[in-house]
């Protein structure tokens, strides 16, 4: 069916109306726009076509394909920000032309004609004054970051506004008397997409903490082995105690090389107590960190006073947060240097520390190591855009599960030492 002068004229008004509003939505200007007048005119040529072969209802549907591609080739924008922006537009529009058909119902303003012209001009008039006011752009920038529910809402919002269209405009039903059906119809989908929602979020961690353990498995090996390794040095170790026997005289000389011997032999079997604990995934990705530490002659010195860990986050997205304290650690300390790590758990919840040398807390370092961007260490230009990410990220993860992150001088003789510690 052919389109009449008064709707091809209301089509064109809608469409500009319709652009305008994304630019809005978009904080761009028409300019700015990719070739807006080309991807226009094509939109409405083929609009045009498609009003001669295919019914009113058809085309109609195709109408929102046709320009949603054409506001990705406009704006470009990604496939999501598009969809976004577009239904916001929409649902906005739809909103404003549906008061002026309550106008019309309660006025007994029934010629078709008289709704279109009266309809259009004001409903594009009003709708671009109050675009001056809207604050748009900062709702569709706050939707963006939302989370996939509120995305749902507005997209099943506009659906459901097409439905009510639909039965408007091509058939005989009062779209009043639908509404109820419309509305049970919504809440159905909205139900729907929650549980979808739901299911995927499950499904995505089970799969990493899946990852996870495929990654680190291998660590746990290397971590048995190396135990096993250590069972044949206990010999040598009481060895070594009964020749630092023989090889002093006095009291006080054997007690301090005793001490020191012991110490140190303590301290290597003490990385051993990794296998004890009830995360087997931390076990093997702390003990990784222990061997690349290794590698750069660095040490590690675990203290663990609790092997029965239990925390509200996940063990692939608490690996996460301890890389990133233990990764910092390790760059902060030179060769030979060691840093030491304690785990416990108290109240269903973590306690992870480091501590290493570093420099003097001032409020101000303090309240700038946890910010984007924020670095001490000197990096190059190619590498300053992956620097001072890691805190900022840990604090995020950690504020997710309603964890606690504090950073201090811990007292201290000689150098001074910076304690980072998180309990989540």
């Amino acid at each position: 069916m052919s389109f009449s002068v008064i709707e091809y004229c209301c089509f064109i008004l809608d469409t500009l109306f319709e652009v305008l509003c994304l630019c809005r939505i978009f904080s761009m200007k028409i300019w700015d726009t990719n070739h807006p007048l080309p991807v226009i005119l094509t939109y409405m040529g083929l609009n045009t076509l498609f009003s001669y072969i295919f019914p009113d209802s058809i085309t109609t549907l195709l109408l929102f394909p046709m320009s949603y591609l054409a506001y990705i080739i406009m704006y470009k924008k990604g496939y999501l920000e598009t969809l976004i922006g577009y239904f916001l537009a929409y649902v906005y529009i739809i909103i404003i032309q549906d008061l002026f058909m309550m106008v019309f119902s309660r006025f007994n303003i029934e010629s078709p004609k008289l709704q279109a012209v009266i309809g259009e001009i004001g409903s594009v008039s009003i709708g671009l004054i109050l675009l001056l006011f809207v604050p748009v752009h900062k709702i569709y920038t706050a939707i963006m970051k939302s989370n996939l529910y509120v995305k749902c809402t507005l997209i099943d919002l506009a659906l459901m506004l097409l439905i009510e269209i639909l039965i408007t405009k091509f058939t005989s039903i009062d779209a009043t008397v639908m509404i109820p059906l419309l509305i049970s119809f919504a809440i159905i989908v909205f139900i729907s997409d929650y549980l979808i929602i739901e299911q995927q979020k499950t499904i995505t961690k089970q799969q990493e903490s899946l990852e996870s353990y495929h990654t680190y498995e291998p660590m746990m090996d290397n971590l048995i082995k190396d135990i096993r390794r250590r069972q044949h040095d206990y010999a040598n170790e009481l060895n070594a105690i009964q020749m630092i026997a023989c090889s002093y005289d006095d009291y006080a000389s054997l007690s301090k090389a005793l001490n020191e011997h012991i110490d140190a032999a303590a301290r290597d079997f003490r990385q051993t107590d990794l296998i004890k604990l009830n995360m087997k995934v931390l076990s093997g990705f702390l003990y990784s960190k222990l061997e690349t530490a290794r590698k750069a002659d660095k040490d590690i010195d675990f203290t663990i006073k609790n092997f029965d860990l239990v925390s509200n986050m996940p063990e692939y997205e608490l690996i996460k947060v301890v890389g990133i304290l233990t990764d910092n650690a390790l760059e902060a300390v030179k060769p030979h240097d060691c840093i030491k790590i304690e785990i416990d758990s108290n109240d269903n919840r973590i306690i992870f520390t480091t501590i290493n040398k570093g420099p003097k807390l001032t409020p101000e370092l303090r309240a700038n190591m946890v910010k984007v961007g924020y670095t001490t260490k000197t990096v190059t230009n190619s590498k300053a855009s992956k620097r001072g990410t890691g805190l900022a990220n840990a604090k995020q993860l950690l504020d997710s599960y309603d964890g606690e992150l504090y950073i201090e001088n811990p007292p201290a003789s000689g150098d001074t030492l910076i304690k980072f510690e998180f309990i989540v």
